[in-house]
C-alpha cells in the first residue's frame, strides 16, 4: 500500500501521479491569491536541530544575467529551490530517485535501471524498441566499469551479470525494479538544483559562466514543475526567499516562494520512463519528477511524515532526502497560511 494513502478521502497519490491521463492545463492556473500572507525576509538564525547555521544579510537583488563564479568557496550561492503554491495549498511531486536499503544499495549500486511496460518517444505516440534500450542499458553498464570509480554506480556484482543476458531479460529485470520500488519515489514539495555553467558565444568567441539563481529558479520550474513564466523584474521583485546553509555545507542555496498566478503550465508528451539512471533515448533533465498534485499543508506534513517513519521502520537510506526539515524551514520563512479541510487535484480534461 503506498504511504501516500489519504484514510478520509481514500486516494493514493500514486494512482494520480502515475496517471498517463495527469496533465494540468492553463485555466488550472487561474485561482491564485494576490496576497498569500507571507513575510518577504532574507536573514533567518539556527533553529532548534541546527539544520540552518548561516545568518545571511540582506543584499541586493541578483540581475539575469550576472555573473557567478564556477568554484565553489565558503558562503557561495550554488544553488536553488521552490515551493509552488495555488491559494492555500501546496505542491507536491515524486522524484525518479528511490529510498533503498543498504543491502539494495550493493545490489544494485546508487539507483537501479527501472522500466516500465512500454517507452515512448518524446512524441509519445512512438513505441521504442525493446532491443535499443537493451543495448543503451548494457553500454551504461561498460562505460561505468571503464571508469574504476571508488563508489558504486553501475558496476555492482548483480549489476554486471546483465551483461550476459538477453535483451528480453534485461528488460524485464528493469520492469520488474520498477514495480518493485513503486512505493519508494521521494516526495518533494521543496524541489532543488544546483546552477549550472551557461555557455555564451559571441564575437570574441566562446566563454561560460554560472547561471544566476533566478537562472536557475526558471530552468527548475521547467524541467521540475513544467511550469513557465515571463522573467520580468516586476515577477521577480514580487518573490519571497531566503537563504540557507545546511549544517555542514560550506554553500548556501536560494529557497523561492512562487505564486501560481501567472505561471504557464508546459505542455509535454509523456514517455513514461520514470528512472534515475540516464539513457540516450530519454531526457532525464525534463522527466526527474511527475505528477503534481496540490494538498493542504497538514496533508503533506502527513505525506513527508509517514515515508520518513516508513523508510525508518524499513532501514531505508534518506539522508540526501532532506525534505522534512527543510519543509518546517519554509513553513516558518515564508508564513504559510493555516491548512484548510479542501484539497484540490488538477488533471486532465
Amino acid at each position: 500500500m503506498s504511504v501516500f494513502l489519504n484514510k478520509a478521502k481514500n486516494y493514493n497519490m500514486h494512482s494520480n501521479i502515475n496517471s498517463s491521463s495527469a496533465k494540468l492545463t492553463e485555466s488550472s492556473w487561474n485561482k491564485s491569491p494576490v496576497n498569500l500572507g507571507v513575510r518577504k525576509s532574507n536573514r533567518f538564525s539556527k533553529n532548534s536541530s541546527g539544520f540552518f547555521t548561516a545568518e545571511p544579510t540582506k543584499s541586493e537583488p541578483m540581475k539575469l544575467g550576472g555573473s557567478r563564479s564556477n568554484g565553489e568557496t565558503k558562503n557561495e550561492i550554488t544553488g536553488v529551490g521552490v515551493v509552488v503554491v495555488e491559494d492555500d495549498l501546496v505542491r507536491i511531486v515524486e522524484e525518479n530517485r528511490v529510498a533503498m536499503t543498504k543491502e539494495e544499495q550493493s545490489e544494485f549500486g546508487a539507483q537501479p535501471f527501472m522500466l516500465p511496460d512500454k517507452c515512448y518517444d518524446a512524441t509519445g505516440k512512438k513505441e521504442i524498441n525493446n532491443t535499443s534500450i537493451a543495448k543503451a542499458i548494457k553500454k551504461k553498464i561498460k562505460e561505468d566499469l571503464s571508469k574504476e570509480k571508488k563508489k558504486l554506480v553501475f558496476s555492482t556484482t548483480a549489476v554486471q551479470k546483465l551483461l550476459e543476458k538477453g535483451d528480453d531479460e534485461i528488460i524485464k529485470y528493469a520492469q520488474d525494479n520498477a514495480k518493485r520500488f513503486k512505493d519508494y519515489h521521494f516526495p518533494m514539495v521543496v524541489c532543488r538544483e544546483r546552477l549550472k555553467p551557461i555557455t555564451i558565444k559571441n564575437n570574441e568567441g566562446i566563454s561560460e559562466r554560472m547561471e544566476t539563481p533566478r537562472e536557475g529558479l526558471i530552468r527548475l520550474l521547467d524541467e521540475e514543475h513544467r511550469l513557465h513564466f515571463p522573467p520580468t523584474p516586476d515577477f521577480f521583485d514580487s518573490l519571497h526567499q531566503f537563504e540557507y546553509q545546511r549544517e555542514g555545507s560550506e554553500t548556501k542555496q536560494v529557497i523561492y516562494l512562487v505564486n501560481s498566478k501567472g505561471l504557464i503550465p508546459i505542455s509535454r508528451e509523456e514517455q513514461y520512463y520514470f528512472c534515475a539512471r540516464e539513457l540516450p533515448q530519454f531526457n532525464n533533465d525534463i522527466l526527474e519528477t511527475r505528477g503534481g498534485v496540490y494538498k493542504t499543508r497538514s496533508d503533506i506534513d502527513e505525506d513527508i511524515r509517514k515515508f520518513k517513519e516508513m523508510c525508518a521502520d524499513e532501514k531505508r537510506d534518506i539522508k540526501r532526502w532532506g525534505q522534512a526539515k527543510l519543509w518546517e524551514r519554509c513553513k516558518k520563512e515564508f508564513a504559510l497560511e493555516p491548512p484548510k479541510l479542501t484539497r484540490q487535484i488538477h488533471t486532465k480534461i
